[in-house]
């Protein structure tokens, strides 16, 4: 639920930007506009990417659909081969493909980011951001925006188990969809 998370911190933060969102499960599509998506699309990116930003998409000779036009700036946090080829498809000409998942190696179609210009960046959840003119770390950021209220996480924690339970907290991770589960924790 990296993405959920993103978005709740975007709208904590007072982004003012339309936020799509690709999301298959339809529970967690469901939480994800309620955390602040402004849509949430599954499946036929290409199409419903050209529906959304006006853009046209185009067949080349060798490989998959590319829009030009299409999104500002896409956060991937899969980043598995699939949805970082599906990023660099839907991002427009001089657009930037943020990858804050960390996935397997990953073999990429790289003629959209050549045809189109685009930047990729990489980020990490542990580090220093710049932050009304100071250097600050993300996790006292983070603290700092939960404790003011503008980001609410309380809501993400939908399972609790005892120690004993962990094979069961270990089967609703894995089946977070059939047991509409975002995160699990054992409880002390």
């Amino acid at each position: 639920m990296i993405g959920t998370l993103l978005v709740k911190v975007m709208r904590g933060l007072g982004v003012n930007c339309d936020i799509t969102v690709a999301e298959p499960s339809a529970f967690h599509a469901d939480y994800v506009r309620k955390a602040g998506a402004d849509r949430v699309i599954n499946g036929g990116i290409i199409e419903k990417a050209q529906e959304i930003t006006g853009g046209r998409a185009y067949k080349p000779l060798i490989g998959e659909r590319i829009l030009m036009g299409g999104f500002d700036k896409v956060f991937d946090v899969v980043a598995h081969r699939r949805t970082l080829n599906s990023a660099l498809r839907v991002t427009k000409a001089m657009g930037t493909i943020v990858v804050l998942g960390i996935g397997k190696d990953a073999r990429l179609d790289l003629t959209p980011l050549w045809l189109k210009i685009q930047n990729i960046k990489g980020a990490y959840a542990y580090g220093y951001n710049e932050s009304q003119g100071t250097k600050r770390h993300a996790f006292e950021m983070a603290l700092e925006m939960m404790g003011r209220g503008d980001t609410r996480v309380e809501d993400m924690l939908t399972h609790k188990f005892a120690i004993d339970e962990y094979q069961e907290m270990i089967e609703v991770s894995l089946q977070k969809d059939r047991y509409q589960a975002i995160k699990t924790a054992i409880a002390f």
